[in-house]
């Protein structure tokens, strides 16, 4: 079996140990397994505390959903879009390796193709990120939005090169420190006027409905969206850390804190909209009140560096998993200049925000869908049975043609049932074949209800069972170092 020197190095051992992680996606000896099963729930936790669910609980009011409306498809988004990410999580422990990696299981040397557009996805998830950190420090210190974009880079960069041990460390201070500060702010925002329960549906009947199921799954997607990093932040911990432990430690610190964010920007979705790029982080600032507002401008910061922290790290595995040789660190490093391009775009772009953030945020759904689909049905079939050090020698892998081909079967199967802004611009603007293939359901019968996640996953789950002819020592891959099954 060859080894690649480049996946391979050393890693930390032990809680608080700060050394800089050369590791990359080479498996995590069980020699070396620490900590405390209980830090998945404050490395998910954290990241959540952050203004961009803030915003996307204010999208239920632009997609003409009340209050109430609103706050139930928030809670079924938080539960559907986690459920997935928790019990991804649990590999982590199983396997001792990363999620994106561990898909070379089904896809091969075809993992080229979701590796990549992971690594896409988490550029994509920083600039978005980027946007509400970036406004607060413009608002906080009075620099132009690009220096400001330098500075959330500077401590991101820092976090993800230093790697695991230090962006669980820093997660699980800004648990309490965010936790206080948005503690304050829930407080404030329900003793305002008004507030809670104010705002009414603008769409009635089955546009009521189609609304509601485009909002769960905009709204589901920044959870969802985790799932392709999933096992990254647990597969330090022992082999035999309880899976439920893992599971519901992941999904509470997910749903929990998501939810709680969503449930404020959606509480004073009124200013967030009116106010464009820079509502949310006014928002913050306004209702936390006098005083403290520029502690609230601080936490935004440190929110957009906690959450782009997990976003620049797993990025940097992707970028390994897909089979480009290069060290994580640097990795790391390029991920997150990468992103800065992006969120210029995001600032500086003609089109409005909620368009964007909604584009965006479907796309991450589409692509996903199918990839999980694929890997639940690999791991199903394996019964969880990996062999973790065949799958670092890329080059003697299968193909991985059958899941290659199922991914972009799903995807393309999914496009009839999208509902998106840039979707919907592109056949109004070349109307043809095109308006059957993007967006044609939503727009007739559906009531803007966007179903592709489920076409997607579904399609290419079954796609893929039916080409994946492998058996016996293919599917297996015989154990040098085997999970354990169950």
């Amino acid at each position: 079996m060859a080894v690649d020197a480049i996946a391979a190095g050393s890693g930390p051992t032990r809680e608080g140990e700060f050394s800089v992680e050369q590791r990359g996606i080479q498996p995590v000896p069980e020699s070396q397994r620490y900590g405390r099963v209980f830090r998945v729930f404050t490395v998910w936790f954290a990241p959540q505390i952050s203004p961009p669910p803030f915003f996307i609980g204010a999208l239920c009011v632009a997609f003409g959903l009340g209050f109430w409306p609103g706050l139930f498809s928030l809670i079924v988004a938080n539960i559907v879009g986690t459920a997935p990410v928790a019990w991804l999580a649990t590999w982590g422990p199983k396997t001792g390796m990363a999620q994106m990696p561990l898909s070379r299981t089904a896809f091969g040397r075809g993992i080229a193709l979701p590796g990549i557009v992971n690594w896409g996805a988490t550029i994509g998830w920083q600039a978005f990120n980027n946007v509400f950190g970036a406004t607060a420090v413009h608002l906080l210190l009075h620099v132009p939005f690009w220096l400001a974009l330098l500075l959330i880079f500077a401590g991101q960069a820092i976090l993800s090169i230093a790697g695991y041990e230090v962006v669980h460390t820093f997660e699980k201070w800004m648990t309490y420190v965010l936790g206080a500060v948005f503690a304050i702010l829930t407080i404030k925002i329900i003793m305002g006027p008004g507030a809670i329960g104010a705002t009414q549906s603008t769409v009635q009947g089955a546009d009521l409905v189609g609304s509601f199921i485009l909002m769960v799954v905009v709204a589901g997607s920044y959870t969802y969206g985790w799932a392709p990093y999933a096992a990254d932040y647990s597969r330090y911990l022992p082999t035999n850390t309880p899976r439920r432990h893992v599971f519901w430690y992941t999904f509470l610190g997910i749903a929990t804190a998501s939810l709680w964010m969503e449930i404020l920007g959606l509480a004073v979705a009124g200013k967030i909209l009116d106010l464009g790029t820079i509502g949310t982080a006014v928002a913050i600032r306004d209702f936390i009140g006098a005083g403290l507002g520029q502690i609230a401008l601080i936490a935004i910061y440190l929110g957009t560096v906690a959450v782009n922290a997990l976003n620049d790290y797993t990025g940097s595995l992707s970028v390994q998993a897909a089979g480009i040789r290069i060290r994580r660190p640097v990795a790391a490093f390029i991920t997150g200049v990468a992103s800065f391009g992006l969120s210029l775009w995001y600032l500086y772009g003609s089109e409005s925000l909620p368009n964007k953030a909604e584009n965006f945020l479907l796309f991450i759904v589409y692509w996903i869908s199918p990839w999980l689909g694929i890997i639940a049905v690999d791991w199903f079939r394996r019964r969880g049975r990996v062999d973790t050090g065949r799958l670092m020698d890329l080059k003697s892998l299968h193909s991985g043609a059958p899941a290659v081909i199922a991914f972009i079967v799903g995807f393309v199967a999914s496009l009839p049932f999208t509902n998106t802004v840039a979707g919907f611009n592109f056949v109004t603007d070349h109307g043809g074949f095109w308006k059957y293939l993007i967006g044609w359901f939503p727009q007739h019968g559906l009531h803007q209800a966007d179903l592709a996640f489920v076409v997607g996953l579904v399609v290419a789950a079954v796609v893929y069972a039916v080409l994946d002819r492998r058996t016996g020592s293919d599917l297996y891959l015989p154990a040098s170092e085997m999970a354990a099954a169950g």
